[in-house]
């Protein structure tokens, strides 16, 4: 039929190519509403394989959240218990050392005491005021640490400042 002229046909041929072009319209419609639809199926399953594949990493992501969220609280945990183990072993290893040097200062200590009831004697026997035998008086006489000048400080306010107003303040003896 390709080699024939269409013109040169009778009118049956012409119907029949009428015919066969309807035919290969409504199959070439058909086939891209098929085509479409094969577009729009391939859409439809590329968004649910996205949803599938988002909702499975949701799920890993919060399995492993989940997962982290256990050993770190087991961790923490841990870490506590090392923690008061280093504190309680630290308070024993300073109990100790106190201990020791308590042990080992006691005859120091029981000397310095020996020492001072021998001072306290000895100013009772010469008969000289506990006085002087004070922090102030140390201070005034032989100042040595900072203390000692804070005192010599407070001491000189004392006696210029605190006595003069003492005396501004009592009334005035009358002639």
């Amino acid at each position: 039929m390709a080699e024939q002229n269409i013109l040169n046909g009778n009118q049956k041929q012409l119907e029949q190519i009428i015919g066969d072009m309807k035919e290969h319209n409504s199959k070439k419609e058909r086939l891209e509403k098929l085509s479409e639809s094969v577009k729009d199926i391939s859409k439809e399953l590329d968004n649910a394989q996205k949803e599938k594949q988002n909702e499975t990493d949701s799920k890993i992501k919060a399995s492993i959240d989940a997962i982290c969220d256990g050993y770190d609280k087991s961790i923490n945990a841990d870490k506590e218990k090392i923690k008061n183990v280093t504190v309680a072993r630290d308070k024993a290893k300073m109990a100790g050392v106190k201990d020791r040097i308590n042990a080992e200062t006691a005859s120091l200590r029981a000397e310095n005491s020996d020492l001072a009831e021998q001072i306290n004697e000895a100013f009772i026997h010469e008969n000289i005021s506990k006085i002087c035998n004070s922090q102030i008086f140390i201070a005034v006489f032989n100042p040595v640490k900072l203390l000692d000048y804070v005192i010599d400080v407070i001491l000189l306010l004392v006696i210029f400042a605190a006595v003069p107003v003492i005396l501004f303040v009592l009334p005035v003896i009358p002639q």
